[in-house]
C-alpha cells in the first residue's frame, strides 16, 4: 500500500481558477499533455493520461488564462500516483508531481527572473490559495520537541 506523508508545506499552493495546462516534453519529443491541478514557485501537480516516471528530467510548457506566453521551465518528476474515485474527475488518469528546476537553459530565463515571473503569474487575481502554512516544518519540529528541550538547558 502506498504510504502518504502529512509534512506541512512551508511554499503556498495555488489552484488556478482556469484553465492551466502543460506541454511535458524530453528531449524536444512530447510526451504528453495535461491539466494543472495545483502550483506553486517550487513545484506542480500535473493530470495527464500517461504516468511519468519519477527521477526523470521533463522540459514543461505551462499556458496559463490571460497570459499570451508559454511559460517554459525544466523539471523533475517527483511522485506519480493513479487518480482515485474520491478524486472528482481525476479517477483513473495520472497524477505526476514536479519539482521545478531553476536553471538558464537555452532560450529560458536566468533562474532568479524566472521564478519571479511565475510568482507575478501566481499572484494574479486568476488564481486562489489552497494552502498557506501558518508555521514552517521547523516551526512544528521545534514545538513538538519543546520540552526535550528545555530539559537539555
Amino acid at each position: 500500500m502506498e504510504k502518504h506523508f502529512d509534512i506541512p508545506r512551508t511554499i503556498r499552493r495555488i489552484k488556478p481558477k482556469h484553465a492551466a495546462t502543460a506541454a511535458v516534453f524530453r528531449d524536444s519529443q512530447q510526451l504528453t499533455y495535461g491539466v494543472v491541478t495545483n502550483i506553486s514557485v517550487t513545484g506542480a501537480c500535473i493530470v495527464t493520461d500517461s504516468r511519468l516516471a519519477p527521477g526523470s528530467d521533463v522540459d514543461l510548457k505551462l499556458s496559463f488564462y490571460r497570459y499570451p506566453d508559454l511559460y517554459e521551465i525544466r523539471a523533475r518528476v517527483v511522485w506519480n500516483r493513479r487518480g482515485e474515485a474520491r478524486e472528482n474527475g481525476f479517477e483513473g488518469l495520472q497524477l505526476n508531481g514536479v519539482r521545478f528546476n531553476y536553471i538558464a537553459c537555452g532560450s529560458l530565463l536566468s533562474s532568479p527572473l524566472q521564478k519571479l515571473h511565475l510568482d507575478t503569474i501566481l499572484d494574479g487575481e486568476d488564481f486562489v490559495d489552497i494552502f498557506r502554512p501558518s508555521e514552517t516544518e521547523f516551526d512544528a519540529l521545534q514545538r513538538a520537541l519543546s520540552g526535550e528541550i528545555d530539559e537539555l538547558r
